[in-house]
């Protein structure tokens, strides 16, 4: 949910909003500044309050309603495109 993800030098005392403009700010996609997780070197959660080290990984959080809606068009569009194949073979004359 950043326009350039990726590996930023560790600054000490740096909050989740100035490694976000390092990765180029939040997409349109993203749910907002507020919405991440932070997750250690092992890949373990943190709770949001932990303190930024060397090692911790921001997650930004994305909504899902643009993908989501995107996926019910496209199910809707191919219904609505078998229907009329189907109503178009049903009123072919013999």
């Amino acid at each position: 949910a950043v326009n350039s993800p990726g590996t930023y030098g560790y600054v000490p005392g740096k909050d989740v909003s100035y490694y976000v403009n390092l990765a180029g700010g939040l997409t349109e996609s993203a749910r907002g500044i507020d919405k991440y997780r932070l997750y250690n070197s092992y890949g373990e959660r943190l709770d949001d309050n932990t303190p930024i080290t060397a090692e911790t990984t921001i997650e930004m959080e994305i909504s899902t309603f643009e993908r989501d809606l995107g996926i019910t068009v496209t199910v809707v569009s191919l219904v609505a495109s078998i229907v009329a194949l189907v109503a178009a073979i049903v009123d072919f004359p013999n």
